[in-house]
């Protein structure tokens, strides 16, 4: 079945501009490009839905609703009745990859309505769990367990400890697959300081420090607000007056982001522009940027900040990891060795130049997109083999 070419559809609220979003859009330009039908369905048309521009044209995008719907309790329910109408559609599709909550809720609704199907005929359910090493609340890694049980392939970008989840080689399958960033655009991704000075207020006399993501408790932003601060008690008068910290992203942690910085008395030494349209151009003009790794693994805009030249250090996510020296981005959990590491960088520009090439280096050879999808490729085709041809 090494040759199959497959009809894929994959399954996301929207695609504005997350980490999974990007997964999902990457993962549909390269199927796409490597001769395979592509759906992406999503909930219903919305102005947010920013990545779409970034989609190739040949993948088809379907909404399951035609406009928003009031309450998320009759989208669920609604989501029941349109799933029931469609399932000789769906049917038809070799594989159903499901992302966040929507997409995983529409997985197990579709899996209970083929219960008694044909496994040999009937598509795979594949799920990406997007939401490794954060800190999700009891009911929601009740939900994953649950629902991976209703799964022929369950993803994780990395590996989860609280999840208790490895890779298995009997269904359901479960595999480690890392985020892949897209970089066949990147060369026109210049790192103009006077273009994000104009962009993004970016002064071209600061030393910029960058983060974007999601402002949500899950995430533990509080742990950057720590480490900013460390920073900034560290630095010499004269290296604070030249640092500036930009930090974009939203989210319901955002006020109280907000308010502790001005409690700490440093609101001044931040620019926070909530969400970011151009993420690239921004990064490509910082001279730090600061993520959070899942043991060894980092999420998209870490990938990306790399991939364009940008040195990346990392507050570690798991408690009880201990930083390798294989680690291609060096993380830590104490954020006084984080905001000491950040300093380090911060006056020692040779140390950024060498940093910066090898970890861009590693992305190039290791988490291109391209690399990502041959793998979801691969388990795809695994599993297929497994109902289509052993069953």
């Amino acid at each position: 079945m090494t040759g199959f070419q497959m009809k894929i559809a994959q399954f996301i609220p929207f695609l504005t501009r997350g980490g999974a979003e990007k997964v999902a859009v990457n993962l549909a330009n390269q199927l796409i490009n490597s001769g395979h039908e592509v759906v992406i369905y999503l909930c219903y048309p919305n102005e947010d839905n920013f990545l779409l521009k970034d989609l190739d044209e040949k993948v088809d995008v379907l909404y399951v609703y035609e406009h928003k719907t009031e309450h998320a309790l009759s989208l669920y329910i609604n989501l029941l009745t349109w799933t029931r109408l469609n399932m000789e559609k769906l049917s038809q599709y070799d594989v159903i990859h499901c992302h966040l909550t929507f997409g995983s809720i529409f997985g197990s609704i579709f899996w209970l309505l083929g219960l008694f199907k044909n496994k040999a005929k009937f598509p795979i359910i594949i799920e990406t769990n997007h939401s490794v090493g954060t800190n999700i609340k009891i009911w929601q890694k009740l939900m994953f367990q649950i629902n991976k049980k209703m799964r022929n392939g369950y993803v994780l970008m990395a590996q989860d400890a609280p999840l208790k989840n490895k890779a298995q080689t009997s269904p359901p399958f479960v595999r480690i697959i890392p985020n892949g960033v897209d970089i066949k655009n990147q060369g026109s991704v210049k790192p103009d300081r006077l273009l994000c000075d104009y962009e993004f207020n970016l002064n071209n006399n600061k030393f910029w420090i960058c983060t974007i993501g999601r402002m949500v408790k899950e995430r533990d932003p509080f742990s950057l607000v720590d480490v900013f601060n460390k920073v900034i008690k560290i630095l010499t008068p004269v290296e604070r007056d030249r640092i500036k910290f930009y930090w974009g992203g939203d989210g319901d942690a955002r006020n109280g982001i907000v308010e502790k910085l001005i409690e700490l008395d440093i609101i001044g030494y931040f620019e926070l522009p909530g969400m970011v349209h151009n993420s690239l151009e921004l990064m490509s003009g910082s001279d730090l940027y600061v993520t959070m790794n899942v043991g060894n693994v980092t999420g998209i805009s870490g990938l990306e900040a790399a991939s364009v030249g940008v040195p990346v250090v990392a507050v570690q996510m798991i408690d009880d990891y201990i930083a390798s020296d294989d680690d291609w981005i060096w993380s830590s959990n104490n954020t006084d060795e984080v905001a000491m590491r950040i300093v380090e960088y911060v006056r020692n520009l040779e140390k950024r130049e060498s940093l910066a090439v090898a970890q861009k280096s590693y992305i190039m050879e290791n988490l291109t997109s391209e690399v990502m999808v041959k793998k979801y490729v691969n388990f795809y085709r695994e599993i297929l083999s497994y109902y289509r041809l052993d069953n």
